[in-house]
């Protein structure tokens, strides 16, 4: 394989963290922030930033699932 299909898979196993739902937290943002800062990013590279669309669109699910356990945590930060 060349060095950007490793770099490819790199990026897409390392964004299938939930990592929106962990700036979310971080930045003690709002509830489901993570699932809109994915859609934001995803929207936001266009064809030119294909792998990182690819990313963002993957991570999404996992992003809900994370926003929905911590929720209650970012209730009052709205």
């Amino acid at each position: 394989m060349t060095f950007l299909r490793y770099l490819f898979i790199a990026v897409i196993v390392t964004s299938l963290s939930a990592c929106g739902t962990s700036v979310n937290l971080v930045a003690k943002g709002k509830p489901y922030g993570g699932v809109v800062l994915d859609a934001t990013m995803a929207g936001a590279a266009g064809v030119e930033g294909l792998p990182l669309t690819v990313a963002a669109a993957a991570d999404m699910p996992l992003s809900f699932v994370g926003d929905t356990v911590t929720a209650p945590l970012l209730i009052g930060n709205d």
